[in-house]
This record gives C-alpha cells, structure tokens and sequence, in this order.
C-alpha cells in the first residue's frame, strides 16, 4: 500500500507534537509530584504547629485550674486561722483531719477512714502530702474509669493535727477544632510524671482509661513527649500527629493528638481543589495564549496564505498589510510586498527596456477607454534598427534598443504611457482633451522622432543613427471604437507613413516630419 507524501508529512508533524507534548509532560509531572509532595509536608507541619500551640494552651488551661485551686484551699486556711470557719474535730487517736471543698455543693469534714475517697487512695494522700504545705497530688482511682488529681493544703494545728484541706482539680479540657475536621479525630490527654496516661477524652464522648487505672506509654509515644518524633501510632491504634506541653510541677504533660488520616484527607481535597483551579487558569492561559496567537500570528498568516495562493493563480492582489504579530511577519509582508511588485513589473513590462509590454499596453487602454475621456494612440516603428543589429550584433542592437526607448519616452513627456509591442515597435497615448487633436498629436510625434533621431554613441565610441516612423490614432469616445480598433487605426497609418519614407508621422488629417528631420 503506497502513502502520499501528505500522509507522511501529517505523520511526521503528528510525531513532532507527540515529542514536544511529551518533553512538556516530564516536566510538568515531576512539577505536579513535587507539589503534590510540598502541599503534603505543609498539611504536617501545619498540623504540628497546630497540635503544639493546643499542648501549649491546654497546659496553661491545667496551670490555671491549678492555680485557682490553690487560692481556693489558701482563702480557706486563712478562715480557719481566723476563727471563721471552724472544721470537724479530729476523731480520737486520728492526726489527720480531712477538709473537703468539692468544685460544687458544701464542704464537708471528718477524720474517718475512706472519707472523702476509698481509704488507700486517702492513704496516699497522706503520704503525698506528709511534708505539709500546698502540694498537687494524684492521678488517684477514686471510681471505676475515673482518676482524679486534687490540689492538697495541709496545716499543722496546735495540737500537731494535720488538717488536710483537699479540693479535686477539673483538668478537663477540649482544644478548638482543626480546620474544620471530625471532632472525633481530636484528642487530648493527660500523663503523669511516670509517663502514664491518667486522663484521656475528644471532642465527641468520653474516652476514660478502661484498663488497670493506667495506660502505659509505647515508646513512639514517648518520643513525642521528648520532641523527636510528632506523628505516631496511638493507643486506640490510629496514627495521630501530637503536640506536647509539659507542667514540670506538678509533672504533668498534655498531649493534643489530630488523626494523620483526616489530615491527609482534607489535605487531598484541599489539593485537588487547587489542582482544579490550576487546571482551569491553565486552560484559561491556554485559550488566552491561543486568542494573541490567533490575532497576532495566525490570522497574519492566514493573510499572507491567501495572497501567495492568490499571486500564484495570477490574480492581482492588494498590498498585504500586517500590523499585529512579531516583526518577523511584518518583515516577511515587506518582503512579500517587495516580490509581488517586482512579478508584477516583470509581468507587465518589458525586461530589455523597462517599457510596459502588450498586457501593460492593454491594460492602460481599457483604462483610458473606462474614464472615456480623448486620446491619441502613437504606433511607431523603428527604421534603421536591422542593419544595425545584423551589423554589430545583438549586444549592441539591444543597447541600441534600451535606448530608443529611452529616447521616446523622454519625447513623450507628459503623455499618458508608451510600451513596447514587440520587436523595433511600440505604442503611446497622449491626452488630446481642450486642445486640437491634431496639434497635440503631431507635437508628441515630432518631439518622440527628434529625440530618436539624434547620433547614438556605442560602447567602443562609434556613433550610430536610427530612424522611426509614428502612425497616430484617435479615441473621441462618441464612435464606439474598442481598444482593437483604435491600435489596429494606428497601425494602419504607421504602414501609410513607412510608403512615404523615413522619420514620417502620419494620422487622419495630419502628416509630417519630425523638426530635426525637416
């Protein structure tokens, strides 16, 4: 099966855009990747920073309760001491009373064992707070999945009783919510100075410690409360991206987790969004970049298509004119400008002597014919030209030729053309309108002849003379004559002027010699 050559130049044009297409592309996705892998990072450490400064806020949150706690038991000691409040006696053989002021409800006071707590848990108050003064103690069971931490302020009495006033700390907080996620992949968490977590809850729910009043740490974990590592794999099993905060006293850290999943999640969307809209303002670009190449380069180009297909079918074409583009298609138009004026004199003149030939001859009288105003035609025909020719050769009766020419359009003067027909023959056209058509026409034939007639120096100095005969014509308008009809007129009196001798000029009514000649 044999292919045209069209067929293989779309083949090979086709094959060019698949090359350029897929240069464009490798760059272009590794572009895309690495974005992709920049909006990733950026999803982390901005979850990160997000999750530290929530650590940070929750630990200033358990610092305040902290302190308020604080006030609380030392506004209560200062009552006491003053005689405004009076706490329970101690039981015999009790030195430790304990005074509990809940966060809602009244005190209450006794030196009973197991009050207000399960008994080992005041057991371990007792030791905790053994030196006296404010201390924070805890986390302690004091119900099943729930532990607590409580503010303790003990006062020494005069009777060297201890008086243990006791107030539980609400470290219970939720950090606000992340860019718009589940709350249910939020989560905060309370460690004691073990390492262990004693509190734990999200946005949505409880999630208290169910297992052996602690949950101990993994050490990936454990790296996040020593600042190597943010992301790692909670307790509930759930990859999650921690901040942490620590209290060095009472030996606190908070932990504020977000789920790794949800914020690759909104990441994806959030990158897909982005991609679309970078899709959209790059087909946008696109069709922007298509309109400027359509108005300044192709529509150019489409221009000077149809003036080359017009100039090669023949068919006269106006000047191309491109004002939008690069300068190379503003040049390229000059250019083609250029080549089109010149074909079109080749076209219309004659090469040896830069006179119009017969298509310019004819079409300056279907000119003239149009605007219907008066002329003469002038055939004339060159007499002494042969021997000359024969003689020396066709150089010099081409030189000999050139400047004949010359010399009759020089003697024309302001005439309206003057072409070559062929040969030692031409053809002009004079106006003849507000003048006598007779005047006029002899005056250009006389002058035309004395300028042809005068000696011709030729290269090598010899001195040459030629002759020429002028039939002349008329068009009135009111006769009817076709441009055929006018030169076949003028034809036929330059033939009656060569019968009656050399430098002759011959029309209706007229004839005569050129000045120089008579």
């Amino acid at each position: 099966m044999a292919f045209s050559y069209p067929f293989w130049r779309r083949l090979g044009l086709g094959a060019h855009l698949a090359v350029i297409i897929a240069l464009a592309a490798v760059p272009t996705s590794l572009l895309i990747i690495q974005f992709i892998d920049s909006e990733r990072r950026e999803a982390i450490e901005d979850a990160e920073d997000w999750a530290r400064s929530s650590a940070q806020t929750g630990a200033q949150h358990h610092r305040a309760a902290i302190d308020a706690a604080r006030s609380v038991l030392e506004a209560a000691a200062r009552q006491i001491g003053a005689g405004n409040a009076t706490p329970c006696a101690s039981a015999s053989g009790r030195s430790n009373t304990i005074w509990f002021l809940p966060q809602y409800g009244e005190p209450t006071c006794s030196s009973e064992p197991g009050f207000p707590l399960p008994e080992a848990v005041v057991d371990t108050v007792y030791e905790d707070a053994e030196n006296g003064g404010f201390a924070v103690v805890g986390p302690y069971l004091v119900a099943p999945k729930q532990l607590s931490v409580f503010a303790v302020l003990t006062v020494v009495g005069p009777d060297s009783g201890r008086l243990h006033i006791i107030r539980p700390i609400d470290l219970e907080w939720i950090p606000n919510a992340y860019d718009d996620l589940d709350p249910n992949d939020l989560v905060v968490m309370a460690l004691d100075g073990d390492g262990e977590i004693f509190m734990r809850s999200s946005l949505v729910g409880d999630g208290a410690v169910t297992a052996d009043n602690y949950l101990e740490l993994a050490m990936p974990m454990q790296a996040v409360m020593d600042g190597d590592t943010s992301t790692v794999e909670d307790v509930d099993g759930r990859r999650r991206i921690f901040g942490s905060a620590a209290l060095p006293e009472p030996g606190i850290t908070v932990l504020v987790g977000v789920s790794h999943d949800a914020v690759m999640s909104k990441a994806l969307k959030e990158l897909i969004g982005s991609l679309a809209l970078f899709g959209a303002v790059l087909t946008l670009s696109g069709v922007l970049a298509w309109l400027v190449i359509e108005r300044k380069i192709l529509r150019s180009v489409r221009v000077l298509r149809d003036a080359a297909v017009a100039t090669a079918r023949g068919e006269a074409t106006p000047r191309v004119d491109i004002a939008d583009g690069p300068i190379e298609l503003r040049e390229l138009a000059d250019a083609f400008n250029d080549m089109t004026d010149k074909l079109e004199f080749q076209a219309f003149h004659d090469q040896l002597t830069g006179l119009g030939n017969r298509r310019y001859i004819e079409k300056k009288m279907a000119d003239l014919l149009s605007e219907g105003e008066p002329f003469a035609v002038l055939a004339v025909d060159l007499d002494g030209f042969k021997p000359i020719n024969d003689t020396y050769g066709h150089a010099v009766g081409d030189f000999v030729l050139a400047e004949a020419a010359q010399r009759l359009r020089d003697g024309l003067g302001d005439g309206l053309f003057i072409g070559r027909t062929g040969g030692d023959e031409f053809l002009a056209a004079t106006r003849i309108e507000g003048l006598n058509p007779a005047d006029a026409a002899s005056f250009a034939a006389r002058n035309m002849l004395d300028h042809l007639t005068l000696p011709i120096r030729l290269r090598d100095g010899t001195e040459v003379t030629i002759g020429g005969c002028v039939g002349i014509a008329f068009w009135r308008g009111e006769d009817g004559n076709t441009v055929y009809d006018v030169v076949r007129e003028a034809d036929a009196a330059l033939y009656r002027a060569k019968e009656t001798g050399r430098n002759r000029y011959v029309g209706p009514g007229l004839s005569g010699r050129p000045t120089r000649a008579a």
